[in-house]
């Protein structure tokens, strides 16, 4: 059992690497959503579930489109 968990987390450190370490995938991935976040709420008076549910909404659909090309490319 340990022998495989350490092969999966070989496997995961190798993709995380190859993958998602990318630049296009940390630009549109986690910064550009948190700056069209902070965009969208400065001044506004939100309630934290609202905050929490937009941010995590913005970051998951840019990531899944910015790791498409890197993993298939065209």
């Amino acid at each position: 059992m340990r022998q495989s968990l350490a092969r999966a987390w070989a496997i995961a450190k190798k993709d995380i690497r190859i993958y998602y370490l990318k630049g296009l995938v940390v630009i549109f991935g986690l910064l550009l959503p948190l700056f069209l976040y902070l965009a969208y709420a400065m001044g506004r008076s939100m309630a934290p579930k609202e905050a929490i549910s937009s941010i995590m909404t913005m970051t998951v659909f840019f990531t899944s489109t910015a790791v498409g090309p890197v993993i298939a490319p065209w």
